[in-house]
């Protein structure tokens, strides 16, 4: 399905449900004594913030801020 702009895919979602495939996103894993450290400089999110288990949806930026 596609919506004419993205203010009706929005429109459509609020007023009934929607669904987003995120196959295509990457997964990376991170472990070691400088992870938290690592990750906080790295990603646009505060990983402190989660509890064990938790996950979330963010960006890592490259060495100019974008992504």
């Amino acid at each position: 399905m596609q919506y004419t702009s993205i203010t009706d895919e929005h429109l459509a979602v609020r007023k009934a449900a929607g669904l987003f495939d995120i196959s295509h996103m990457g997964e990376v894993l991170i472990s070691g004594a400088a992870a938290e450290a690592f990750l906080n400089h790295t990603l646009t999110n505060d990983v402190r913030k989660l509890a064990i288990g938790q996950g979330q949806y963010t960006l890592m930026c490259n060495e100019g801020a974008g992504y």
